[in-house]
């Protein structure tokens, strides 16, 4: 049993892995049309106003295209809270497997 256990946590890191990198990748595209970041400088470190240099209007924009991408809604006060690329996609992932996908 304790195989199977370990097995089955494996799949979770595995699929929760995969839904960061669809997720990254999804946002990744968002910042390149909307601030025209190659999309491979578009890391899960990276700090969207230091790093990526996103000001809080081209935020705005990232903000509304995620949310229409990724079918969910994002309140105001959880925005003030993403200042990395890892915090928005962690939040995704989070809000997406609450509402099952």
């Amino acid at each position: 049993m304790a195989a199977r256990a370990g097995e089955r946590a494996e799949q979770v890191d595995e699929s929760g892995s995969d839904r960061h990198e669809e997720v990254l990748a999804g946002l990744a595209d968002i910042i390149n049309e909307v601030a025209g970041i190659p999309v491979e400088e578009v890391r899960m470190g990276a700090d969207f106003a230091a790093d990526l240099d996103i000001d809080s209007l081209s935020m705005v924009e990232v903000i509304v295209a995620a949310e229409e991408q990724f079918d969910l809604s994002i309140p105001d006060a959880e925005i003030l809270h993403m200042r990395t690329v890892r915090e928005a996609v962690d939040y995704i992932v989070k809000k997406r497997a609450l509402k099952g996908r």
